[in-house]
């Protein structure tokens, strides 16, 4: 998948972004059953995850990870501290806790489906815009990270309330 963007895409830049030691995150002192009722990671998933982190360190391919924090976290800094008219940005993750990155300058890239979204492709797609992502999740909530939202709330209604109210306040 990395030769094939770098091939297909020829960033001008590229860095990888790990999560860190999922037990001390900061997000898990805040709320104890963030991904409380996650399943643990396959038994072969740490033996490929150093394979891919050595391959990527031969290749030159800076790393990055920091105790503490998940890698949306440091891509979100990433994007704030870098992205703007003189350097676009591709973030490669369909992760939708970056929806709320998308900008004129800020693509999110899923490799699985060949597939940008862009800030105007969001609202097609989702029914809400990138300054909405985080009211939309405020709302559905996110059973893979165990964080409630409102019940009886999707997708479709969190869209529709958006859209009419613009924001959980309103």
């Amino acid at each position: 998948m990395l030769l094939n963007l770098i091939r297909d895409r020829k960033p001008d830049y590229l860095v990888m972004v790990l999560d860190a030691d999922e037990s001390k995150l900061h997000r898990k002192q805040i709320y104890p059953e963030y991904k409380a009722h996650r399943e643990p990671p396959p038994e072969d998933l740490h033996p490929q995850e150093e394979r891919i982190v050595s391959i990527l360190t031969a290749a030159g391919v800076p790393l990055l990870r920091r105790e503490g924090y998940e890698a949306d976290d440091i891509i979100a800094t990433l994007v704030r501290q870098l992205a703007g008219p003189e350097l676009a940005t591709y973030v490669v993750s369909r992760d939708k806790d970056l929806d709320q990155l998308l900008s004129a300058h800020v693509v999110l890239y899923d490799p699985m489906k060949d597939e940008e979204i862009t800030a105007d492709g969001l609202l097609e797609l989702k029914g809400w815009r990138p300054d909405q992502a985080v009211e939309a999740q405020i709302l559905t909530g996110d059973s893979v990270d165990n964080v409630p939202g409102v019940p009886g709330i999707g997708p479709k209604t969190a869209a529709k309330l958006l859209q009419t109210y613009g924001s959980v306040a309103g």
